[in-house]
């Protein structure tokens, strides 16, 4: 299974962000406090893993709006499609 793309709004200190993951090799790189651990998170979340902390840690740090959006695309053998 691949992951093609992740969505997060509301994720943690991440407002709205979309990344889309290669085939082969992809490295999150960035600054202390950019969301890096926030992505993988969010694909933990994805995967069926759970939260890595308190579930009340989720919802973004300092934002008005309440709900948070996690979704991915996922391909494999048969393409499917999960959202949190």
């Amino acid at each position: 299974m691949r992951c093609g793309a992740l969505r997060l709004r509301n994720f943690k200190n991440i407002t709205t962000e979309t990344i889309l993951w290669g085939e082969g090799l992809n490295l999150l790189v960035g600054k202390n406090g950019a969301g890096k651990t926030n992505c993988l998170e969010a694909l933990h979340l994805l995967l069926g893993w759970g939260p890595l902390g308190d579930r009340k840690d989720i919802a973004s740090w300092g934002s008005a709006e309440k709900k948070t959006y996690v979704t991915g695309d996922f391909f494999g053998e048969e393409e499917a499609f999960l959202a949190v």
